[in-house]
């Protein structure tokens, strides 16, 4: 389940590239917080904040603004060019129990003793998209391989997953597999590579012209 973590944010008077500029330089982001029938608002957060909540993977944000306490969930998160710093981001107001499709990442834990006795694994899915409620709504889905020898595999019906869980993939589908690692083919043999040098078709014998 996502853990509905706390934000606390205020509201932005000034708009625009440069005030935005002016907020991150005293370490403030910038955002907005819409949706559920409610109109937009321009936001500030403290980067301290914010920053370990995106990078822990949070998806659902109660955010507190002024006497106001809202679920939110993250609906774009905008970085620089080298994806260190948090330029702007825009949370979208939820109902706790909507229920609603989302992307989550297939995360693997552990080592398969399949791939040290010489396997490969062989992943299938990286994400699986399901309708949950939200605060439901689990960071990432963990699948262990610590019990994988060569020839198991997991299957969608193996995650698991909250109980308001709906899917759109068929339960049998592969999510991880460890496969026998293919016999590279063995080297020609000595004869074999050296082999006879072709003969050049038309070529002619050196031999005397007969001119003396």
């Amino acid at each position: 389940m996502s853990e509905a973590v706390r934000l606390t944010a205020e509201k932005r008077e000034k708009l625009g590239t440069a005030e935005s500029r002016r907020l991150r330089s005293r370490g403030q982001i910038p955002g907005n917080i819409y949706g559920h029938k409610e109109g937009a608002v321009a936001i500030t957060v403290s980067g301290d904040q914010l920053s370990p909540i995106i990078n822990e993977g949070h998806k659902v944000v109660d955010l507190e603004l002024g006497n106001n306490t809202q679920t939110t969930i993250f609906r774009e998160v905008q970085w620089d060019t080298f994806g260190r710093e948090i330029l702007h981001f825009d949370l979208l107001r939820v109902d706790p129990e909507e229920r609603r499709w989302s992307e989550v990442p297939i995360e693997f834990r552990g080592i398969a003793p399949g791939v040290v006795a010489g396997g490969v694994l062989d992943q299938h899915l990286h994400s699986i998209a399901m309708r949950v409620k939200t605060l439901e709504l689990p960071d990432v889905v963990r699948v262990r391989l610590t019990d994988l020898q060569i020839g198991d595999s997991v299957l969608v019906k193996d995650l698991e997953l909250p109980s308001s869980a709906e899917l759109d993939i068929d339960e049998d589908t592969v999510v991880v597999q460890i496969l026998e690692e293919m016999a590279t083919d063995e080297p020609a043999a000595e004869g074999d590579a050296a082999g006879a040098e072709p003969e050049v078709v038309g070529e002619e014998s050196s031999s005397d012209d007969g001119d003396n």
